[in-house]
């Protein structure tokens, strides 16, 4: 009986220390538009428990919500990984820069393998799309970096953390 009480302490011990690998925390940016003066705005992100990425959201200043996944890309990644509505390898409006428009997934993999990638669904019907090169791959987003985020409407963010 005491070794299964010290067999299930261990496991609990292990599930304990597994879980508190999940991390958060928060990216600043600001919002920049036609006609608009840029604006401070803060994404926050938090890593799954368990498997690749996690979840971002942001508020803007005009009060639109966006939420959605993040994902980093590894060689090792595949496309299930990105959930429902992927994160952008396939073809946006033009003048939205090389963000894998017309690729397939594998090319996408290549050209953004150590990045993150992510989604967010609005409120109003906008959809926003980040990239952001991490400051040290190691440490994933807990460990900084930089990137930027477009949204259907036009208005883009640069973001740091």
């Amino acid at each position: 009986m005491a070794s299964r009480r010290a067999s299930l302490a261990g496991c609990l011990g292990l599930l304990g220390a597994v879980a508190g690998c999940a991390y958060s925390g928060a990216i600043a940016g600001r919002v920049e538009g036609r006609g608009m003066q840029p604006q401070p705005v803060t994404m926050n992100f938090q890593a799954n428990r368990f498997g690749p990425g996690g979840k971002i959201n942001v508020e803007l200043p005009s009060g639109e919500y966006f939420t959605g996944r993040w994902v980093e890309v590894t060689p090792d990644t595949h496309a299930d990984s990105f959930g429902p509505g992927g994160v952008g390898w396939g073809p946006w409006p033009p003048g939205w820069g090389d963000w894998g428009g017309g690729r397939d997934f594998a090319s996408f993999v290549q050209a953004y393998s150590g990045n993150v990638a992510a989604t967010l669904f609005g409120d109003r019907k906008n959809t926003m799309r980040c990239r952001f090169v991490l400051t040290n791959q190691a440490d994933g987003m807990a460990g900084g970096g930089s990137g930027q985020c477009q949204i259907t409407s036009g208005d883009t963010i640069q973001a740091q953390f």
